[in-house]
C-alpha cells in the first residue's frame, strides 16, 4: 500500500490547527504553573541595582577592612581608625578614583559627640582626621563628589579598628617598611613624595618626626605634617614628574635615626 506524500499532508495538519495551537504554551498569558490556580505571574524584570548600578558580576571586597556601599557606579569604602575616617573610592572595575582634587565633610558620632570634620586627599583616599579611641562606636556621614557622581554614604562600626600589631597592609596604596617597631609607608603622588610614620600598631606619629629624601643624586629636605603623620617635598629634582625610581629615607623619629630604601 502506498502512502500519500509529506507534500499532500502538510496541507490538512496546518488547516487542522487553530492559532492558539501554533503558539508556544510559554507565550500562553493564561497558562498556570504547577500548584496554582490562576493566571502564571509574568516574569520579574532583571533587576539594575542600586542607583543603576548594573549586575554585571563584580567583587565587592573591602579591600582595606573596611564597610562598602555602593552608589551608581563607585564602591565607596569607609574604615574607622583612631586616626580618623579613611575613605576610599573605586570605579565599577574596582579602579581607584582620582581623588586629587576631591573635598568634603564628615560629620562623625564618637564617644565625644558629634563633629563636622573636612575630607582631604591622603594618598589614594580621602581622610577626615580626628582622634577616635579605640573599641568605641562610631558613625558618619560623608558627603563629597567623586568622578562627577556626587555621594552622601554613611558608615558605622561598633568598634574603631586599628591594625594588628606589625601589619604591613598598605593604606595609603604605597609601600610599606619598617625599622624596629615604627613603620613607613612611601607614596609617590604625581610630584609629591610622602612617608607615612606610624607605631608598631600602625597609628600615625604626630611629634619629633624629621627627615630627608635622597632621589637620585638629590637630598631634598621634607615637611612634617603632624596631623597625619606624613613626611613630605613638593621639591623633586628637575626631570622627575615624580620620584619613580629608588628613593633613600633618612628620618629621625624621637632619639631613634634610621635609613630605610625604597625601590622604583
Amino acid at each position: 500500500m502506498r502512502l500519500p506524500s509529506v507534500a499532500l499532508l502538510l496541507p490538512a495538519l496546518l488547516a487542522a490547527c487553530g492559532p492558539d495551537d501554533a503558539r508556544p504554551e510559554s507565550a500562553n498569558p493564561t497558562s498556570s504553573v504547577a500548584g496554582s490556580d490562576g493566571p502564571a505571574a509574568s516574569a520579574p524584570p532583571v533587576p539594575r541595582g542600586i542607583a543603576g548600578h548594573d549586575t554585571t558580576p563584580h567583587t565587592h571586597a573591602a579591600t582595606h577592612g573596611g564597610e562598602i556601599k555602593t552608589v551608581g557606579e563607585l564602591h565607596v569604602e569607609g574604615r574607622f581608625m583612631r586616626s580618623g575616617l579613611m575613605v576610599w573610592v573605586n570605579d565599577a572595575a574596582q579602579q581607584p578614583v582620582d581623588l586629587t582634587s576631591v573635598t568634603g565633610t564628615a560629620v562623625v558620632k564618637g564617644p565625644a559627640g558629634v563633629t563636622t570634620v573636612m575630607l582631604a586627599p591622603m594618598g589614594d583616599h580621602l581622610h577626615a582626621a580626628l582622634t577616635l579611641p579605640e573599641g568605641t562606636a562610631a558613625d558618619a556621614v560623608v558627603t563629597f563628589t567623586a568622578a562627577g557622581t556626587p555621594v552622601r554614604v554613611e558608615f558605622r562600626t561598633s568598634s574603631v579598628g586599628s591594625l594588628a600589631e606589625h601589619d604591613h597592609t598598605s593604606l595609603h596604596g604605597g609601600a610599606v617598611s619598617m625599622w624596629g617597631d615604627l613603620h613607613v609607608e612611601y607614596v609617590a603622588l604625581g610630584g609629591e613624595a610622602r612617608f607615612y610614620v606610624t607605631d608598631a600598631r600602625r597609628v600615625p606619629v604626630k611629634e619629633g618626626v624629621r627627615g630627608t629624601v635622597k632621589i637620585g643624586d638629590a637630598i631634598v629636605p621634607l615637611t612634617f605634617d603632624p596631623v597625619t603623620g606624613a613626611l613630605s617635598t613638593r621639591s623633586i629634582p628637575p626631570r622627575k614628574a615624580a620620584p619613580t625610581g629608588p628613593v633613600t629615607l633618612d628620618v629621625t623619629v624621637g632619639e631613634k635615626s634610621f635609613s630605610l630604601a625604597f625601590g622604583g
